[in-house]
């Protein structure tokens, strides 16, 4: 018999909530994982938010296609690097 143990976040979820709206350090941590699960991105509504406006800011390309679900393929963009950049 073989056990699996499946996690379908990258620690979003586990930020202090003053973490969770800080759109630039939820960036960087999607950017670092390239990816992140739709558990991640509505555990709560800061995370909610925070993500919907990384999304409207053309942070990320969103790949839906190519990951099973949960997962969502995140690749960075151009404005993404910049805008990531500025906030070092």
């Amino acid at each position: 018999m073989s056990i699996r143990i499946c996690s379908f976040d990258i620690g979003l979820p586990d930020l202090p909530k003053r973490l969770q709206r800080d759109t630039n350090h939820v960036a960087s941590l999607v950017a670092k994982a390239g990816r992140f699960s739709a558990f991640d991105a509505t555990a709560t509504p800061d995370l909610c938010k925070t993500m919907d406006r990384i999304e409207r800011l053309g942070w990320f390309e969103c790949d839906r296609e190519s990951s099973p679900y949960p997962w969502i393929t995140a690749i960075l963009t151009e404005a993404g690097r910049a805008a990531l950049r500025r906030s070092e």
